[in-house]
């Protein structure tokens, strides 16, 4: 539902998921690392891949998108469209499918920007240098020259919540655990904070 998280990456134009000084929560396949946002910049609409020129009917190798890697302590949330008349699977890190079913993976497509205008479906998050990868089939009934993928988003500095750093908030009933730091603040969900999923379920 929009609007659960008020940072929250939202309809229409990307939002930026948290602001400077503010908390997150990055998910990363079944780890939960707390931290502190420091920096953030927007990305313009950029190409980052190019599958190049296709055969009609074919389907890709799983290509690594590492354009879409960050630097150390740094995290990015992207949305991605295609121009090319390509269908694309999606896995985030490049072992883990996104869109998954029971029984199928969902796909993106060329058309995905008309039923989704604000590319919500598309949003992923990368945690460093954890890249998502694609395997792209063309669609378009002939060869085509080039099957490229587009992104837009925002990338964001950030520093780890240190076990020694206190907070002046209250304990939650029944608190047994010592004195009250702030990374039990956060893993209490006293302190809030985002979540940054940078990861499909690891299961």
């Amino acid at each position: 539902m929009y609007g659960l998280h008020i940072f929250k990456s939202s309809l229409g134009m990307a939002d930026p998921v948290a602001l400077m000084d503010q908390f997150v929560a990055i998910r990363y396949m079944n780890s939960t690392l707390y931290r502190r946002v420091d920096f953030l910049e927007a990305y313009p609409p950029f190409q980052c891949i190019d599958i190049g020129a296709m055969a009609a009917n074919a389907v890709s190798a799983k290509t690594n998108i590492t354009n879409l890697d960050m630097p150390n302590e740094e995290f990015a949330i992207f949305r991605w469209w295609t121009e090319d008349p390509i269908q694309v699977r999606l896995y985030l890190p490049n072992s883990t499918a996104r869109a998954n079913l029971k029984n199928m993976q969902a796909v993106w497509d060329y058309k995905s920007p008309e039923r989704d205008p604000g590319l919500v479906s598309t949003e992923i998050g990368v945690w460093q240098d954890n890249r998502p990868a694609v395997e792209v089939m063309n669609i378009a009934g002939q060869a085509i020259s080039a099957a490229r993928i587009y992104a837009i988003g925002y990338r964001f500095h950030s520093v780890a919540i240190l076990p020694s750093e206190k907070t002046c908030l209250t304990p939650p009933s029944g608190w047994q655990g010592g004195e009250f730091m702030l990374l039990d603040a956060l893993k209490t969900k006293v302190q809030p904070s985002t979540d940054i999923w940078c990861s499909g379920r690891a299961i």
